[in-house]
């Protein structure tokens, strides 16, 4: 059977052949849209591979826009949200109807039109990120009174995400996106390195549409990407168990119910190391089953939260992150020439307005010099070390292997690396470095007031210490200590 024949087929079958003109055209040309593109897109997504596969995931999935906690995106940093409009805010057919009807304004529904206003008064900006028409989009923009609209934004491509972030004088960490379509809204928003938040289909017209569409064998993108991420472990069907399944809010553990999915065995090996303390977490609660996958996924984004609330704790509700380390840019290996002296090897990436140096050095830890010194070892002990895979931990070895992280201010004046911490490891002890943002005041206009927070945490065999250091735009570095036997450690401003 021909797929217009199929589609003619559906329409009656569903009661609709008696549709506007406007409207039966545009379902026809959907059914034919789908058919051209649908084969190709399921060869290319057979290519995909499990880090591809992760853009399709939301930070945020809730049943509709008036479920999603904006508290959350508030406490985050995000300043921005754009929100889709066909099937986000309200029934996409009806819109076009609507819009093709001469005269008549494409209107939106109160409650939509009660949140842009409340969102507003929280101090966020509210805009439109659609693939729909210029018309539609300027009458929606008009009825919910939001602060600007991009129409044809051609979703997924993330060029468009990048100018309203341009417009609006936000960096990718204060932008979150709203919509309902898991490839282009949270592909695209993925892509672009915003928050992006999905919901289900708003409306019925294409929820039915879309349902017949399967009855009829005929499988749509979203339907091809859900089942990969169903084989992948990396998404599940809600409302099979409990009802609201599944929905989860920034920084949250989906709540499962179902089994586990199946992974290629060579990636369970490499990931159950890495989640195994997550898993002991949640083995206690016996009535919930998470994948490997999806605690994996959220180890960054539990740490991400967690330096947030801290620095919000200490500096107040008036400050907007304008990086955080899981959205870093321009991540790249150090070459060979580029290495300084005991340096074995290392990265650079940029975090807000700061370029960051993460390098593995070999310092000299004996009765002349300790490693806290950074005095670096000679070649001899470098090429030993890279010919042995040489690790001396204890005592008494001479050489002590580090990370070293420092940076530089991207603006005027900042011409070499300034020194802000060392994590090293010992047999009985450990240090590490957990997080990484940069921030500033949201009342400061000037890019001079940008700082970076770096979080190293010591880990002994009986207690443990959270050093935080703060380097500033000027060089300096200050640190912040959060020791266990000093309660007032606790209580320190870290206002300047």
């Amino acid at each position: 059977m021909g797929i217009i024949k199929k589609g003619a087929n559906l329409m009656w079958g569903l009661g609709m052949n008696g549709l506007p003109k406007e409207m039966s055209d545009y379902l026809n040309r959907m059914l034919l849209e789908e058919q051209e593109d649908r084969e190709a897109f399921a060869a290319e997504l057979e290519g995909f591979t499990e880090a591809d596969l992760m853009a399709f995931v939301p930070d945020v999935y809730q049943k509709s826009i008036y479920k999603i906690d904006y508290g959350k995106l508030k406490e985050k940093g995000i300043m921005l949200i754009s929100f889709d409009i066909d099937d986000t805010i309200s029934d996409s057919i009806w819109n076009k109807v609507r819009g093709a009807l001469p005269g008549i304004k494409v209107a939106m529904p109160k409650d939509a039109k009660n949140l842009f206003r409340d969102l507003k008064a929280m101090g966020f900006i509210v805009t439109l990120l659609t693939n729909t028409k210029a018309d539609i989009a300027e009458d929606v923009c008009e009825d919910l009174q939001a602060d600007g609209y991009i129409a044809r934004a051609d979703k997924p491509e993330t060029r468009n995400f990048e100018r309203m972030m341009e417009i609006y004088h936000v960096e990718p960490t204060q932008m979150a996106h709203v919509g309902n379509n898991i490839r282009q809204d949270v592909a695209g928003g993925n892509r672009a390195g915003v928050t992006t938040c999905l919901v289900r289909r708003a409306g019925y017209s294409l929820k039915i549409f879309n349902a017949a569409l399967k009855k009829l064998g005929i499988q749509t993108k979203g339907h091809l990407v859900r089942a990969k991420l169903l084989e992948y472990g990396l998404w599940r069907k809600h409302h099979k168990e409990i009802k609201g399944d599944q929905y989860y809010q920034l920084g949250e553990l989906p709540k499962y119910q179902t089994k586990q999915a199946s992974f290629p065995s060579a990636q369970k090996n490499d990931m159950e190391a890495a989640a195994a303390d997550l898993i002991q977490q949640v083995e206690a609660d016996q009535d919930k089953t998470y994948t490997l996958e999806e605690l994996q996924r959220n180890i960054h984004k539990n740490n991400e939260s967690a330096g947030m609330r801290t620095l919000r704790n200490h500096l107040g509700d008036d400050i907007a992150f304008t990086g955080v380390w899981p959205d870093v840019k321009d991540e790249r290996e150090l070459e060979e020439a580029e290495l300084l002296d005991g340096e074995l090897s290392g990265y650079v990436f940029t975090v807000g307005g700061y370029t960051i140096r993460s390098a593995v050095c070999l310092y000299q830890d004996d009765e002349e010099a300790d490693y806290t010194q950074r005095v670096p070892v000679g070649q001899d002990a470098i090429a030993q070390y890279r010919e042995e895979s040489w690790r001396m931990r204890g005592p008494g070895s001479g050489v002590r292997e580090v990370q070293v992280v420092s940076a530089r201010y991207n603006g005027a004046g900042s011409d070499g690396w300034q020194h802000i911490c060392i994590a090293a490891t010992s047999i009985c002890w450990d240090e590490s470095i957990n997080f990484i943002a940069a921030l500033k005041p949201v009342t400061s206009a000037p890019a001079e007031h940008e700082v970076v927070f770096i979080l190293k945490q010591y880990t002994g065999d009986s207690f443990g210490v959270v050093h935080w250091y703060k380097l500033s735009s000027d060089g300096n570095v200050t640190e912040y200590e959060e020791h266990p036997y000093d309660p007032e450690s606790f209580e320190v401003s870290w206002r300047d």
